[in-house]
């Protein structure tokens, strides 16, 4: 097969992980196991979020666009024999309820309040603010994109949503840590950025549906 070209923040974890899977990822290879209902879920709940950021929805159809996005991945979960036994998700996903109320409310926050920083989808490098923000290295090598990113007086702060834990336990010591997965992918974000725009971040933030944003430490 042809060499890779590029990777994604998310895709060099995976990478440093399992090489193969990695490569089989960042080379788009359909996955030979079935998706878990959970991850199918996440997927809805940060499209839903991406839309309310970028203003594409009100705060009166939030709900309607989670019943049309939820029936869209069941119809083509059904087409997957190995994921077909998972539909409908709201039987096989623990606590769906939850996170439905929870991705609900915090698209209704977005969508009450999106600030004018520009196109959606845009260029770091043209706009240095707003929602699915694309940034790479000066390379090309490792490209993505940004959930968001925002001005403060401090200097840009990039957030990543995530729909489920963002804390693992650390074996032997029973202590709560970011997961290391996540704190890499938001410190790589802050150097795409840097690349992209000349500015370092001033905060990395992971934003969970329920609750404040969590800092994640970084150095420049």
């Amino acid at each position: 097969g042809e060499p890779l070209r590029r990777l994604s923040p998310t895709g060099v974890h995976t990478f440093d992980e399992c090489r193969l899977r990695g490569a089989w990822s960042a080379a788009r290879v359909p996955p030979l196991l079935p998706s878990s209902p959970a991850a199918r879920l996440g997927t809805i709940v940060h499209r839903l979020l991406e839309e309310a950021g970028r203003g594409e929805l009100s705060t009166r159809n939030v709900d309607a666009r989670w019943q049309k996005l939820v029936a869209e991945a069941e119809e083509a979960m059904t087409q997957i024999a190995h994921e077909a036994r998972f539909v409908p998700l709201r039987d096989t996903v623990p606590k769906y309820e939850v996170v439905r109320l929870r991705a609900e409310a915090r698209a209704t926050e977005l969508a009450k309040d999106v600030p004018d920083t520009g196109p959606r989808a845009a260029e770091a490098r043209a706009n240095p603010y707003g929602y699915e923000l694309r940034v790479e290295s000066a390379d090309g090598l490792i490209a993505g994109r940004i959930d968001r990113a925002v001005p403060a007086q401090a200097g840009p702060v990039l957030q990543d949503y995530k729909s489920g834990a963002i804390f693992s336990i650390r074996q032997g010591e029973g202590q709560q840590e970011i997961r290391p997965e996540y704190a890499d992918q938001l410190r790589l974000y802050a150097a795409l950025y840097f690349d992209a725009t000349g500015t370092w971040p001033s905060k990395l933030e992971l934003v969970p549906l329920p609750g404040p944003p969590i800092g994640v430490s970084f150095s420049t």
